[in-house]
């Protein structure tokens, strides 16, 4: 009898063979719905505003205010473009601290008084984008914040002018490719906070000297110049209404 005894009470917690903790099914397709994805993306546009800020630039700043399009053709998948209006080609004075030290010090350094110094003056850019990672998280009082990671591949129309009143480098435009990744806080269903992070590959002339020909300055010539822009700003969805996944 006390070796019955264990399985007279495993029998008496599993229950008569008749009932089910769970409702019968057939299959996979049958199965009863776990989890109801909110499409917070999916066959809605996206229009975004924002204010992004070059880095790591040596003799000028770059401040560009940006508005931006895309469409989602899938929850996790869009393309779009956008267009940054750079404020330092249009009369704002976006000098680094290193160039107004050289500018003081001696302007016949490598930048020639900033006479001749690249300025990136607008950038178009048509990309598609990927969201590979998505979630959510508990905040104060209770209110749940949805998050996505998103993922930028795109070419862009670069618009390039000379900042100073040097004629050494023209303004001149050309194609780059753009690579970056950012990130969306959804405050509501149709509105987000975003970051980015943009890497532009541009090819250009940076800056020339403008002492003279006379002082075997070197002539103008392009590099590889990875621009890198980080933005804040916000996005709105519509249509206002969300689905929610099968």
């Amino acid at each position: 009898m006390s070796r019955l005894l264990p399985a007279i009470v495993f029998l008496a917690v599993l229950g008569p063979p008749s009932t089910a903790s769970a409702e019968d099914v057939g299959g996979v397709e049958d199965a009863p719905l776990v989890r109801q994805e909110l499409q917070l993306r999916g066959k809605r546009h996206e229009l975004t505003t924002s204010l992004g800020m070059s880095m790591n630039d040596a003799f000028v700043r770059g401040w560009a205010p940006t508005v931006g399009y895309a469409y989602y053709l899938t929850n996790w998948f869009g393309v779009g473009a956008d267009i940054h209006a750079n404020l330092c080609a249009f009369g704002v004075d976006c000098r680094t601290a290193l160039a107004e030290r050289i500018q003081d010090v001696d302007p016949n350094l490598r930048s020639g008084g900033l006479d001749d110094v690249s300025v990136l003056s607008t950038l178009v850019t048509p990309y598609a984008t990927l969201v590979p990672i998505s979630g959510k998280v508990g905040v104060v009082g209770g209110h749940i914040v949805h998050w996505d990671m998103n993922l930028f591949v795109g070419g862009a129309l670069v618009l390039s002018d000379n900042a100073g009143d040097g004629d050494a480098i023209e303004a001149s435009s050309t194609l780059a490719p753009m690579i970056g990744v950012g990130q969306r806080f959804f405050i509501d269903d149709s509105m987000a906070i975003t970051v980015s992070l943009r890497d532009y590959i541009i090819n250009r002339a940076l800056n020339a000297s403008t002492a003279g020909e006379d002082t075997g300055a070197a002539p103008v010539s392009e590099e590889i110049d990875n621009r890198f822009f980080l933005g804040l700003g916000v996005s709105f969805f519509f249509p206002s209404a969300v689905t929610t996944s099968r």
